[in-house]
């Protein structure tokens, strides 16, 4: 989905981030473990004592058969060391290891003491599926943005891999009035709004397999305010980029979104629509 047209216009606002001006910055990536549902493409349906491996949330579901004999499960990574190993009392068939954000992506074998194995390969794969300016959104921007909520950028980013990862950076470039490639460099910025708390920045959002997250700019990227730029400045054929890095293999993930940006008198209306490619 793609920016609708314009439902308000922009005006003019001070300063260049709503993180300083919101109060004391509170990052706190909180405990995404148990979010989300079993991922199906993150699964395995393995033969002998397993009855299933699958992905819920950062939480590695290990599912034995009833009729099984286990009395110890290890979770070995890609590049073979041991992440955990896991007493099963008797009865149990269902276990769980935490492999939390920053994973070694690739294939985990998962063994028993008498030597039955299964695997499970898991690969984030990011993909930004849509951006918005918040002056074209507000029945999705968060009330707490209040006044800088028209300047704000939302982006809906999904995960089409295997395996979870989860967002750390959002950065803003191209032709937007308020560049965010700070962003990328600061250790203290994430440029990702903590709408849970309504203040703040959050360290990271999880990202599941084959799910959608969307997300809410810290910064306010499309705020002319002591910039430069100014609305009738910008390039008629416009080009907004958008990007993400994320937390297993810090990579940036980018999309490009076309945009205009129309002066009406002291005002600019601002529209986007993603890029055919």
């Amino acid at each position: 989905m793609t920016d609708r047209m314009p439902r308000r216009r922009l005006l003019a606002v001070a300063g260049s981030t709503l993180v300083g001006l919101a109060g004391c910055s509170q990052r706190d990536g909180g405990s995404p473990s148990e979010t989300g549902s079993d991922s199906p493409g993150g699964s395995t349906d393995p033969d002998g004592p397993f009855e299933r491996l699958a992905m819920r949330g950062t939480n590695l579901v290990i599912e034995l058969r009833e009729d099984s004999q286990v009395e110890q499960v290890n979770v070995i990574a890609p590049n073979g060391s041991r992440v955990r190993s896991l007493s099963v009392v008797t009865g149990e068939t269902r276990l769980t290891v935490d492999l939390g954000v920053r994973y070694v992506p690739g294939t985990y074998e998962v063994t028993t003491e008498a030597g039955a194995t299964a695997s499970i390969t898991l690969e984030p794969d990011l993909v930004i599926e849509e951006l918005g300016v918040g002056a074209n959104n507000p029945d999705v921007m968060p009330d707490s943005l209040d006044n800088f909520e028209p300047y704000a950028g939302t982006v809906v980013v999904r995960n089409e891999g295997t395996g979870p990862t989860a967002v750390q950076n959002l950065i803003f470039t191209g032709d937007v009035p308020n560049v965010t490639e700070d962003v990328r460099d600061s250790s203290r910025k994430s440029g990702i709004f903590d709408a849970d708390e309504g203040v703040g920045e959050r360290d990271y959002v999880l990202i599941p397999v084959e799910e959608s997250v969307r997300l809410f700019s810290s910064t306010i990227p499309f705020s002319f305010a002591g910039q430069e730029r100014t609305c009738s400045s910008m390039p008629e054929e416009s080009t907004v980029i958008v990007q993400v890095e994320d937390t297993v293999r810090s990579e940036i993930t980018e999309a490009a979104f076309d945009a205009s940006y129309r002066p009406t008198s002291d005002n600019c209306d601002i529209a986007i629509n993603r890029r055919e490619e």
